[in-house]
């Protein structure tokens, strides 16, 4: 879940930040390790929708007709859309490392810093004690999975990450 949610039987729970980043083709149109958004065109964005404070800081940073050159749903689509490579588009540490496992980016940071995106996990207020036990086992094995994650990216060309 990518946003806080406001239920009388659910409460969330913050699991993990993560940074966005830019991400562009080899060779990349602007290759410097950190970008303004004013230096990208627009009409090479490929959008991605990461949370409500991402559109916002979307909509007021980038300068664009009233779309996007693509806006995708899915990371996979993402990929498969990117046919050549002075495309451009902005994700969370988690979508970079993923990339990389396929073909090789060129990764920058941003100069205004777009909000990071958190997710959460959701959770009944009141299990009962057969759930609670089984939310019990599936929450400590959740917290060792992300406790595994490395969310440093190293900034520049960027190849072939090796596949886990």
């Amino acid at each position: 879940m990518y946003h806080n949610l406001y239920y009388k039987n659910v409460q969330t729970e913050e699991l993990f930040r993560e940074k966005l980043y830019l991400l562009q083709g080899i060779p990349p149109t602007v290759p410097k390790t950190k970008v303004h958004t004013n230096d990208l065109n627009p009409d090479k964005e490929i959008f991605l929708t990461w949370n409500d404070a991402y559109t916002i800081w979307h909509d007021q940073w980038i300068k664009r007709m009233p779309r996007p050159r693509v806006s995708l749903d899915t990371i996979e689509l993402a990929l498969r859309m990117w046919n050549e490579p002075s495309l451009w588009m902005i994700a969370p540490a988690s979508v970079v490392k993923e990339f990389c496992k396929q073909r090789p980016f060129y990764v920058s940071e941003l100069e205004n810093n777009p909000p990071a995106r958190v997710c959460y996990k959701v959770n009944h207020k009141t299990p009962n004690m057969l759930t609670k036990k089984a939310l019990d086992i599936f929450s400590k094995k959740l917290q060792e999975y992300i406790a595994q994650q490395d969310f440093n990216i190293p900034l520049g060309e960027r190849y072939l990450a090796s596949k886990k």
